[in-house]
């Protein structure tokens, strides 16, 4: 009976230290996950469909057809992403950064409920700007993730350029069969093609001039999150949070290793009996 009782005793005592580090590592994985520390990716998607912003190199390449002496063009993107419990005053900051660099916010959204915002802004800054501005940005809030892209749009300028001298070439065809005059009906077929080339003549310089030197940025895409301090409200969420799954999951495991263990042994139970009732079957011979 000693022997039984000392055995319940370590047994329980094993189950209560098992509950206590699961309770510890949960307490440890709220406490850093609730306020998005751990969480470092930098949510892009939010930013389809804002402006582009295209900026030159100091060289000029020479173009086979079209204007010669046209800038070599590039993309380049930084997307940094925060946290702060200060949310209110950082956002403040970073209105006074983009300003201070000269830069033009051109996408801004505010999502979520107080204690858990998050904050998202993409700005054009001057070339020359660039990595001071990256810099600074990571020391406002909690740094959680950056990332640099840089890519060559030179082709895709040309193309561009090639494409409006083609169109206005056009343009110029069309309108000088227009000038000679013929039937209305070849008259209208013309005036409908001049307003097509028109509309795409309109797209392509629309495109062109994102690559204007007026108007070259390059782009910074800030998130910020809002992040609770340690305060009573957010121990006591955190402390009970991690109670309820420690006990949810001990009795999980309590069921299942008691399962487990009747399964066990019914087993042996059958191991050790199952001869004897083969051996007591009416029919068998002695």
């Amino acid at each position: 009976m000693k022997t039984d009782q000392g055995l319940w005793k370590r047994l329980a005592l094993y189950g209560m230290l098992a509950m206590g580090w699961l309770f510890v590592i949960q307490l440890f994985y709220r406490s850093v996950t609730s306020d998005g520390i751990v969480t470092a990716a930098v949510d892009t998607g939010i930013f389809e469909g804002s402006r582009k912003n295209y900026a030159s190199y100091k060289k000029d390449v020479q173009m086979d057809s079209g204007p010669s002496g046209a800038s070599e063009k590039y993309e380049k993107i930084a997307r940094l992403s925060s946290a702060t419990s200060t949310f209110d005053e950082d956002r403040q900051r970073l209105y006074q950064l983009i300003a201070e660099e000269k830069g033009v916010i051109q996408f801004e959204s505010l999502e979520g409920l107080r204690g858990r915002r998050v904050y998202y802004l993409s700005a054009g800054v001057p070339p020359e700007a660039f990595d001071t501005t990256v810099e600074k940005l990571q020391a406002i809030a909690d740094s959680t993730g950056i990332s640099i892209q840089k890519t060559d749009k030179t082709s895709e300028y040309l193309t561009l350029l090639e494409r409006r001298a083609s169109l206005e070439k056009t343009r110029a065809s069309l309108a000088a069969l227009k000038a000679k005059g013929g039937s209305m009906d070849e008259f209208l077929k013309l005036e409908n093609r001049l307003l097509e080339i028109d509309e795409q003549l309109q797209d392509a310089n629309l495109s062109i001039g994102q690559f204007n030197a007026e108007n070259e940025f390059c782009t910074v895409q800030f998130s910020l999150r809002e992040k609770e301090g340690f305060s009573t409200r957010r121990i006591y969420h955190i402390v009970k949070d991690s109670v309820i799954w420690t006990v949810a999951l001990s009795a999980m495991l309590l069921f299942f290793g008691t399962l487990a263990a009747i399964g066990i042994w019914v087993l042996l139970l059958l191991k050790e009996r199952l001869p004897d009732f083969i051996k007591k079957k009416p029919g068998r011979s002695q």
